[in-house]
């Protein structure tokens, strides 16, 4: 008698960790400027952007030289910002009220995403 086995659960997600210290990790970091290594060796890692809602306002701290974006859940964009500073603050007066996902980019790598609820 021939016999099949089906499996009654089946994980398709293969998930690969890597170290901090691998190689391959720190020179793709170092690519997209989130790391920089000195002379000696030793690594200076590019702080991460903060997101914190304030009372009518949504500030975004560390974020010199990203770009933000924040978009509807249809998909599309409703505004994007490109600051020079360290500090910036979104008023959300100007946004309807609703949820939003924001995306913070630096060198074309998407380094943080949140999403967002606004009530007025």
């Amino acid at each position: 008698a021939k016999t099949s086995w089906m499996p009654t659960a089946y994980n398709v997600a293969k998930v690969m960790y890597y170290a901090d210290d691998y190689p391959g990790i720190i020179a793709i970091m170092v690519k997209k400027g989130l790391l920089s290594v000195n002379r000696n060796g030793s690594r200076n890692v590019s702080p991460l952007p903060a997101i914190r809602p304030v009372a009518g306002a949504v500030v975004f701290s560390k974020v010199a030289g990203t770009v933000i974006s924040l978009y509807s859940l249809q998909g599309r964009r409703v505004i994007t910002l490109q600051p020079s500073v360290d500090a910036v603050t979104l008023p959300t007066a100007s946004l309807a009220a609703g949820t939003y996902l924001v995306k913070v980019r630096k060198a074309g790598c998407e380094i943080i995403s949140r999403v967002i609820t606004v009530m007025q």
